[in-house]
């Protein structure tokens, strides 16, 4: 193959994939409306996560601080991606309890109370909490 055909397909396949993660971040949710949803001190009929979840690191309310919990979620769960670590942490709390932390503190019905576009957008605005 031509050297230069072969940096050009190169190049392509790079720019194509590059494109594919941005869509594929983009479609999973909006991140300032995510972390307005975070911000709020009710959601629904639920408390808000900034009730209990402080963003800053070290710093517990209730729960853990999410300071980094987008670098921590993609490796808590052997074969469990980020994305699907924090949906399984919003929908079903108890699944995976922080060390340190107790059952059944966290409101269990986010599942219920936020739609699936809600919850998206919570997704990736955790995503940005690097």
């Amino acid at each position: 193959m031509n050297r230069n055909l072969f940096l050009v397909l190169s190049l392509v396949s790079v720019l194509l994939a590059a494109c594919g993660k941005a869509v594929a971040a983009k479609s999973l949710g909006n991140p300032t409306e995510g972390e307005a949803i975070f911000n709020q001190a009710m959601i629904h009929e639920a408390p808000g996560c900034i009730t209990c979840h402080s963003v800053e690191p070290n710093k517990v309310l209730i729960g853990p601080s999410l300071a980094g919990v987008a670098t921590r979620a993609g490796q808590r769960v052997p074969g469990k991606s980020a994305v699907d670590y924090l949906r399984e942490c919003i929908i079903n709390p108890n699944a995976y309890v922080v060390e340190g932390f107790s059952t059944g503190v966290m409101y269990q019905s986010f599942g219920e109370v936020l739609d699936e576009g809600e919850i998206n957008n919570l997704i990736a605005y955790l995503l940005t909490l690097e």
